[in-house]
């Protein structure tokens, strides 16, 4: 979903304080930081109806999940998803914000 550089990116930006100082680094243009926000922000809000659906149904569903072998490399596979776990973490992060009242008639937003 993400190119390379959105993935550098969102990496560098989930590292520790510590590490993330490389951000400036590695994307030294504020501009370009901003961009690839942006990017990322409308990617995920695009694929957010598709991973809600993909949710549901793998809580109902089990063939839908995806396999992941075991770290400790047994031949049995076993059924976890991922997916619903980053999912309903990005969903709690992100929220239903409640929208603010329109402005009265004659007022822009910002002068409320």
């Amino acid at each position: 979903m993400f190119s390379p550089r959105e993935r550098d990116y969102l990496r560098l930006l989930a590292e520790p304080p510590a590490l993330g100082l490389e951000l400036g680094i590695a994307f030294p243009n504020p501009v370009y930081r901003r961009k690839l926000s942006w990017g990322i922000r409308r990617k995920v809000t695009a694929a957010l109806p598709d991973w809600e659906l993909y949710a549901a149904a793998a809580e109902r569903n089990e063939r839908v999940r995806v396999v992941v072998p075991r770290p400790d490399h047994e031949t049995v596979p076993v059924y976890t998803d991922p997916f619903i776990s980053v999912f309903r973490a990005v969903r709690a992060t992100l929220g239903r914000k409640p929208t603010a009242p329109p402005p009265p008639p004659g007022r822009r937003r910002d002068e409320v």
